[in-house]
Formats: C-alpha cells, structure tokens, sequence
C-alpha cells in the first residue's frame, strides 16, 4: 500500500522504518527534521554493516502514509527508511578520484585532504 502511494518509492523492499516526530514533546521544535535525518543516517550505517541495501524516501502523501499506518494525530512523518538484501548483481557505486571538499570557492581544490 505504501508503495503504491508514494511516488518517491520505487523497487521492492522487505521491510520499512518510518520515522516520525511525536510533536507534543517537539514542542514546536522546526530542528525534528535534523533529527530524523541523523536516525536515518544511523540506520543506514546499521544495515550497511551487516551488508543489507538502504533506500531513502522523502517523496510521499503524509495524510497517505498515516492513515495507511494509523499514525496519530499530533505526530508527523519525517522519512522513509526502506532496508532490504542486496541484488547479487547490484554494481558498486562508482568512486571519484577528485576531492569534493574546496578551499574558499566551488572548484578550488582543497589538497589537505
């Protein structure tokens, strides 16, 4: 179901973890969002360890995702984390030889790294 309403969800998936802000204890706190990134990047580091793929998705209908999951009121969806087994044939992601850290302006090369 969830799937089939996100438009930022694609492939399939075993399983998912939604992380959401429970926005009585946020106390209007707009910082959540950093929050839930850092969780998502946590659980990614996780999963990467014990060699499971990791997608991320922040394209989806909130009203959507809550009903489907029957999230309360007073609590907001921030992300998606889908976890799964890696294809056999999945390519490695290509690495770059160039540093992406500049010096002063985009493009000048930082050497201290």
């Amino acid at each position: 179901m969830i799937r089939k309403s996100s438009p930022g969800f694609y492939g399939a998936c075993p399983a998912l973890i939604v992380i959401c802000t429970d926005l009585t204890a946020a106390e209007g706190d707009d910082t959540a969002i950093f929050d839930a990134g850092a969780t998502a990047e946590n659980v990614a580091l996780a999963a990467t360890a014990m060699n499971l793929g990791v997608g991320f998705v922040k394209s989806y209908p909130e009203v959507a995702i809550k009903e489907i999951l029957g999230v309360p009121d007073g609590v907001r969806t921030e992300m998606i984390v889908k976890l799964g087994y890696k294809r056999p044939d999945q390519p490695k992601a290509p690495r770059t030889l160039q540093s992406p850290v500049y010096l002063d302006r985009y493009g000048d090369a930082f050497e201290g790294v």
